[in-house]
């Protein structure tokens, strides 16, 4: 087990506030998840600086402790929120509720 980073790449945009803070989860190979939040220009303060209208690429990256389980890293979830107070949420990762058939 060895130390990495995990790094997730996207493009975001706000059509009037512009983008704020921005909540991440983290699925580790184990199945465990991680959250926190992405640090960038625009993460704090009340006012957006910038065209909020403009695409701009934001890129997380998170580095692993050594010990963190090796495989694939899967992001969960993201949270953006605006400087109006928005939020909207996108989930990557299905979860799925298996229940058996008592009459099988």
């Amino acid at each position: 087990h060895g130390a990495g980073t995990v790094r997730v790449t996207f493009k975001a945009r706000d059509d009037k506030a512009g983008i704020g803070t921005v909540q991440y989860r983290i699925m580790d190979p184990q199945g465990m998840s991680h959250s926190g939040y992405l640090d960038h220009d625009n993460a704090y303060g009340p006012v957006f600086t910038g065209d909020p209208q403009e695409w701009k690429v934001y890129e997380l990256k998170l580095p692993l402790a050594r010990g963190s389980p090796r495989g694939v890293w899967r992001l969960e979830s993201l949270d953006l929120h605006d400087k109006a107070g928005n939020r909207k949420h996108h989930q990557f990762i299905e979860l799925l509720q298996f229940v058996p058939d008592a009459t099988a």
